[in-house]
């Protein structure tokens, strides 16, 4: 009688090898879009308090004038 180590054989086999590899690829790629989104919305939400700031800036010019 015998057995057979299945988790073994399982990490073991070069397509499970190659799908980890392909899944840690593209979730590195992932992250890196997603951080570079956040990077693109961290700049849009500066532009747009410093454009809030200007408009504040304008309607109260106004106002007084």
């Amino acid at each position: 009688m015998g057995f057979v180590d299945m988790e073994k054989v399982y990490q073991d086999y070069p397509e499970t090898r190659k799908a980890k590899n392909e899944y840690y690829a593209a979730l590195a790629a992932k992250r890196q879009l997603l951080a570079d989104k956040e990077r693109e919305l961290s700049g849009l939400r500066e532009q747009l308090a410093v454009l809030r700031t200007t408009l504040s800036e304008v309607e109260k010019s106004t106002v007084t004038v």
